[in-house]
């Protein structure tokens, strides 16, 4: 179960915070803008994150194992020692 919902996520994004050891299994993340967000030991396991922009953001150490990640725009972003197991990272 997650720590935090999609709005209060959005909301860091936004404001340009570092989101740390962060539970978000589960959420719907569809058409998310991640933009230049970074993300550090934080948990989407299970969750759907279609058609999102992850355009210059920044995942280390994160779990993304057995997520929906179609049609996603992922340029020049980085994942640094995650895990996507099972995950759909199909375009």
């Amino acid at each position: 179960m997650a720590d935090i919902t999609r709005k209060d996520v959005e909301r860091r994004v936004k404001r340009g915070e570092s989101l740390k050891e962060i539970d978000m299994t589960g959420l719907n993340l569809d058409d998310f803008n991640f933009e230049g967000a970074i993300f550090y030991k934080c948990k989407f396991s299970g969750s759907s994150i279609n058609r999102s922009n992850f355009a210059f953001s920044r995942f280390e150490v994160c779990l993304l194992n057995d997520c929906e990640m179609q049609e996603c725009n992922l340029q020049e972003s980085s994942f640094v020692e995650c895990d996507f197991s099972k995950t759909d990272l199909r375009d």
